[in-house]
């Protein structure tokens, strides 16, 4: 049975959404910043806390419940192997596996991204389920994932070659799409099995990062700090977030270092001194480095990234955002100007059957954030009516696949 593009990039985000960490006000150990950094940020800035996934469990006989189940069914349905396909060729490993569709197709720019994902569904499923099937996949994949970085020996580690970072390095936009996106969520997954247990994973990080911070300064060196600038145009999500939470968690200056390089000052310059300059921009390239602002305020004690996340949140929430909760179209629509923010309070150009469900899935990440900080209902408020009505209703009852 094949899984469908469309398939695929609805259960993208919608499987993880569904493993909700219930926010409730309570003293106890300080949890996570948001759905995929789990126990590492110091939460002192919090002053509600959450549960963590083990501790919390939906009862049967209602709709979350079979959602949750559903995406279950779903995690477990994909084979690892299959998923895998790209990283072994990519690292010149054999295997007979035949390749998904989609976004995981031989020939996608984004192959890898799901995958990553993927990762840190497993350990969220373990978590909420206790099925240790969940926790033997996602170190089977580790595992598989270790042997191609093997391979190469660089350190390097992806779905596709490295032929793409070049492409990326040298301005031909045309010819690469997110290539950071897919490395910031393989780290970001690889992180989530560290913390469910598994040792080998962080060394996997260890490499990434080590090749990616080498060649980074060697585009500074050749061209200018300016060229790097330039690349940040391309959607690399929140790799400054993972990053200062992984310097948090091990003290290494590297992971701050390349933090730092992932930090859009264009971007995050106006926002911390409250000018809206969002208009025009893609809203999936940006709501993740507001996230970053988050973080970095948790880890570092930076005030500014504060003010920053309180006024995006502001702008996008306040001005830009429909009834559900979601701030851009874009989906089941091919015009791709619709994934790009309109002007403040003038949503009629940007209206399509639906809202983009992966950025509302990430506004919703700094909603909570700022619920932990401040515990103003309005936050909460928020996420529940975008969840309600922008996510859950992306899966098919009873159907998978």
């Amino acid at each position: 049975k094949e899984v469908s593009m469309k398939a695929i990039a609805i259960a993208l985000f919608v499987l993880c959404i569904v493993f909700i960490q219930i926010t409730v006000a309570k003293q106890s150990v300080p949890r996570a910043f948001s759905d995929v950094h789990t126990n590492v940020s110091p939460n002192n800035k919090h002053i509600r806390h959450e549960f963590d996934l083990s501790e919390v469990a939906i009862l049967p006989d209602n709709f979350i419940h079979t959602g949750q189940q559903l995406n279950f069914d779903y995690l477990t349905f994909l084979d690892a192997d299959r998923l895998l396909y790209s990283y072994l060729v990519t690292a010149g490993l054999p295997t007979s596996a035949k390749p998904y569709g989609g976004w995981e197709s031989p020939t996608s720019l984004i192959r890898g991204e799901f995958v990553s994902i993927y990762l840190t569904a497993l350990t969220k499923a373990y978590k909420s389920s206790k099925n240790e099937t969940f926790k033997t996949k996602a170190f089977y994949m580790v595992d598989q994932l270790k042997k191609c970085q093997d391979a190469i020996g660089t350190g390097y580690l992806s779905a596709f070659p490295t032929i793409y970072f070049d492409y990326l390095e040298n301005l031909e936009f045309n010819k690469v799409e997110s290539t950071y996106y897919m490395i910031m969520h393989l780290i970001e997954g690889l992180f989530n099995i560290h913390l469910i247990g598994n040792n080998q994973s962080m060394n996997i990080i260890s490499r990434i990062v080590d090749y990616h911070l080498n060649r980074i300064q060697n585009v500074i060196n050749q061209h200018s700090i300016y060229r790097w600038q330039l690349i940040l145009n391309v959607e690399f999500g929140d790799m400054a977030g993972i990053n200062y939470l992984l310097y948090n968690y091990t003290s290494d200056p590297k992971y701050l270092r390349f933090a730092q390089y992932f930090e859009n000052p264009a971007f995050l310059g106006p926002l911390a001194i409250k000018q809206d300059m969002l208009t025009t921009l893609h809203a999936n390239t940006h709501i993740p480095q507001a996230q970053g602002s988050g973080i970095k305020y948790e880890v570092l004690n930076d005030e500014v990234s504060k003010f920053t996340l309180h006024n995006f949140w502001d702008f996008i929430v306040l001005n830009r955002s429909y009834s559900t909760g979601g701030s851009n179209g874009g989906n089941g629509s091919n015009d791709a100007s619709l994934e790009h923010w309109g002007d403040p309070g003038r949503l009629l150009k940007t209206l399509t059957d639906n809202n983009q469900f992966c950025t509302q899935f990430n506004i919703m990440i700094v909603s909570r954030t700022l619920y932990l900080w401040t515990g103003e209902i309005k936050y909460a408020d928020h996420y529940e009516r975008a969840m309600y009505n922008g996510i859950l209703g992306n899966q098919f009852p009873g159907k998978i696949g």
